[in-house]
C-alpha cells in the first residue's frame, strides 16, 4: 500500500514538473493579450476617425474579392492561382 502511494506521489510530481512551463507560459500569453485600456483609433497625423474613407476602402475590398477565384462549393477561395479548390478539391470557376 505505501508503494502505491509513494509511486503515485512520484507520478503526480512528475506531471507537475513537465507541465509547469506550459502552465506559466499560457499565464503569460493571457496576461499579454489582455489590453490595459481601450486603443484609441487615429489616422494620419492623430485626428479621430471619422468614416471619410469608408467608401475607399469598401472599394478596395470588393476589388480584392473580384480577383478571388471561387468554388461552386465552397465560394471563394482564398488562394488567388489556385486550379482548385483546397476544401472540397472541386475545379475552381
Amino acid at each position: 500500500m505505501l508503494a502505491l502511494v509513494v509511486g503515485t506521489l512520484l507520478a503526480l510530481g512528475a506531471l507537475g514538473y513537465v507541465l509547469w512551463p506550459l502552465i506559466k507560459a499560457a499565464e503569460g500569453r493571457v496576461a499579454e493579450s489582455v489590453p490595459t485600456r481601450a486603443p484609441v483609433m487615429t489616422q494620419g497625423a492623430g485626428a479621430p476617425l471619422d468614416g471619410a474613407d469608408d467608401d475607399a476602402a469598401e472599394a478596395e475590398i470588393r476589388r480584392a474579392r473580384a480577383q478571388l477565384r471561387a468554388c461552386p462549393d465552397c465560394g471563394p477561395r482564398p488562394e488567388p492561382a489556385a486550379r482548385y479548390c483546397s476544401r472540397c478539391g472541386r475545379p475552381l470557376a
